[in-house]
């Protein structure tokens, strides 16, 4: 593990969980029976894609100290028992009427906490996750891109955003639609006077990042009857509703900010309503336009594939 990686923090996290069922021994004490009943008893509490994970960084663990000299084996190398668990498939991304259900909830709750002036602390945070849930969904940001985000990134004249400090290390400047600079707007006069664009306080009172949305997110997405769904799939309906709102693959990339055109490919998904009216567009190839009787007369019929 690095400090440096972004997914340190999801790292330690499930090294927590390692460590609340292997306890202090050794890696040269566990064996190969024990994993088995570790990935057996986390498949009662969590998802198998958890245990997937957890499993696969134990196992990263034993071959750094395979290659320090420290074990021989690997007791959670793969085999009998211990292949990876088939996740349950999920759509990675929202159609357009479910996000329009995600939007009408997270707005519902703002309007429910906008009569009460005690309620104040909680209209703050459902203002800040609608704005949060906006740029992600018309831009592709990363949620910490977004919670990390300062006004001084934000071009009002060009409408665009920079951001400087992203997962690739390399900056990359996104255009502002006409919805979301409308939206960030409205936000900039609820924070005034702050560098952020989500502030969050410490204990002190200072301002800080915004620590998170997921809370709220997770309520929001009850609310509209969606399930299965993550903050990060926000950036997948980006990707799929731009891919099938006629947008390029190669200026996708350059947005998403990937260096790899099949990391791309994996974010656009396309939605089977999408593929299914294609069949139209599919016609036309091998489907001549209608020929006026006038021109039949003095052409020569053309042979199609049937």
């Amino acid at each position: 593990m690095s400090i440096h990686k972004k997914s340190h923090d999801r790292e330690t996290w499930l090294r927590k969980d390692l460590t609340d069922f292997f306890g202090t021994s050794k890696l040269c004490k566990i064996e190969r029976s024990r994993v088995l009943e570790f990935r057996i008893a986390r498949l009662k509490s969590v998802s198998k894609a958890t245990v997937n994970r957890e499993v696969s960084l134990l196992r990263h663990m034993f071959n750094v100290a395979i290659d320090q000299n420290f074990l021989g084996v690997n007791p959670a190398r793969g085999g009998i028992g211990m292949k990876a668990l088939k996740e349950q498939p999920r759509e990675p991304y929202l159609e357009m009427v479910e996000v329009d259900s995600l939007l009408t909830a997270i707005q519902a709750r703002i309007l429910k906490n906008s009569s009460d002036p005690l309620k104040t602390p909680a209209l703050k945070s459902w203002q800040f996750l609608h704005t949060a849930v906006v740029m992600a969904l018309h831009t592709g940001m990363r949620k910490g891109e977004i919670l990390g985000l300062t006004w001084e990134h934000i071009s009002w004249e060009r409408k665009t955003v920079l951001l400087a400090d992203t997962k690739n290390g390399e900056s990359r400047r996104l255009p502002i639609d006409a919805i979301l600079l409308r939206e960030l707007s409205d936000h900039r006069t609820r924070v005034k006077n702050e560098v952020l664009v989500l502030p969050s306080y410490d204990r002190n009172g200072k301002v800080v990042p915004r620590n998170d949305v997921n809370g709220s997110f997770e309520k929001a997405l009850s609310d509209a009857g969606s399930a299965n769904f993550r903050f990060h799939d926000l950036r997948h309906t980006f990707a799929s509703q731009y891919m099938m709102s006629a947008g390029q693959l190669c200026t996708l990339s350059k947005i998403l900010g990937h260096k790899d055109l099949r990391m791309t490919q994996r974010y656009a998904k396309l939605s089977s309503q999408f593929i299914d009216g294609e069949r139209d567009r599919m016609d036309t190839i091998w489907t001549p336009a209608p020929i006026s009787d006038s021109a039949t007369s003095s052409q020569t019929p053309t042979k199609h594939v049937q």
